[in-house]
């Protein structure tokens, strides 16, 4: 699982949304910040320069990022204060759905 809230953001996203894309994991939280550009900063003289944007970030489907962040597969609700709760909770029930399917794929009948 990843956790993310609307401050994750650049290569965080990329991460995220790239572990989502191949279902390594799964993203909890809130949309991202979505800051999905490259920018590069180019000197124009001793007290200018121009920021411009060099390249996108783009999601494994090819979606962009840049100004719409990445959707988590799991909305955590409430103030953060209460997502570490709710996040024990998804372990804790994944966890044991997990147990109970590898006892029901592994048990012998008598």
């Amino acid at each position: 699982m990843v956790l993310q809230n609307r401050y994750s953001a650049s290569a965080a996203e990329v991460l995220a949304s790239s572990l989502q894309a191949q279902k390594r994991a799964t993203i909890i939280g809130e949309v991202s910040y979505g800051k999905g550009s490259v920018q590069s900063v180019i000197p124009l003289n001793d007290e200018q320069a121009v920021k411009l944007t060099v390249a996108n970030y783009m999601t494994a489907a090819g979606k962009q990022i840049d100004e719409i962040g990445v959707e988590p597969d799991v909305t955590l609700s409430g103030s953060e204060n209460t997502w570490e709760q709710q996040a024990l909770a998804l372990v804790k029930a994944r966890a044991l759905d997990s147990g109970i399917r590898f006892v029901r794929k592994n048990a012998t009948k008598e």
